[in-house]
């Protein structure tokens, strides 16, 4: 049924309560909605180019292994005359690591330990055992800016010498690894001669 000026009754009806509507304090159409709406127009008529994709955290520089002695002090804070080992064989960060040391006929030590028979003193294979392994551990993601701190030997025996001129292989299990402290259980051969074991505890600290 139409009314004046062509209208249906129902559009008469809401063109006199829209003044009703208004005076109440009716919403109108949130501008959010609306500019949603202009936005999708936009888009679809290629007026308004597409948003660039988020960019991703940039990741921690990794070292490649196996490496040399460039790789190894880009894991350690040791440098010469205390650094004891000389590349990184393989490597699974966290869990695992099998490394070198060439042990260097020049070194000072000799002329004392000893004078006519030279031999590397265990306590430098306890060390390079913690420097392979701080490698293994400082190789994790999220350990940049970290240092490893020796804090404890269980178990060392010492079962065959190392001389001047021997390569020492370093083999490293990772048995326990948290944000803070860290246990591996090492071993030393030169050739498959077992020079010397250990179970070893670090600490994990930030540097500075």
């Amino acid at each position: 049924m139409t009314g004046q000026g062509g209208l249906s009754m129902e559009e008469n009806r809401l063109r006199d309560e829209m003044p009703d509507r208004e005076a109440k304090g009716a919403p109108a159409e949130s501008s959010v909605r609306v500019e949603a709406r202009e936005r999708t127009a936009s888009r679809e008529s290629g007026s308004e180019p597409a948003s660039e994709p988020a960019s991703e955290p940039a990741s921690e520089p990794a070292v490649s292994f196996p490496c040399g002695r460039a790789g190894v002090e880009a894991l350690l804070p040791h440098r010469d005359p205390f650094i004891w080992v000389s590349r990184i064989l393989a490597c699974e960060p966290g869990v695992s690591i099998t490394a070198e040391l060439d042990v260097d006929p020049a070194l000072p030590l000799f002329a004392g330990h000893f004078p006519s028979h030279p031999v590397l003193p265990g306590v430098i294979l306890m060390e390079a055992l913690a420097q392979a392994a701080s490698c293994c551990v400082l190789s994790g993601r999220g350990r940049a800016g970290t240092i490893g701190f020796l804090t404890g030997i269980d178990k060392a025996k010492f079962r065959a010498q190392v001389h001047p001129g021997d390569t020492v292989r370093l083999e490293v299990r990772i048995i326990r690894d948290s944000s803070r402290m860290a246990v591996a259980d090492v071993s030393a051969y030169v050739g498959d001669v077992l020079a010397a074991q250990a179970t070893q505890k670090y600490v994990i600290a930030r540097q500075g």
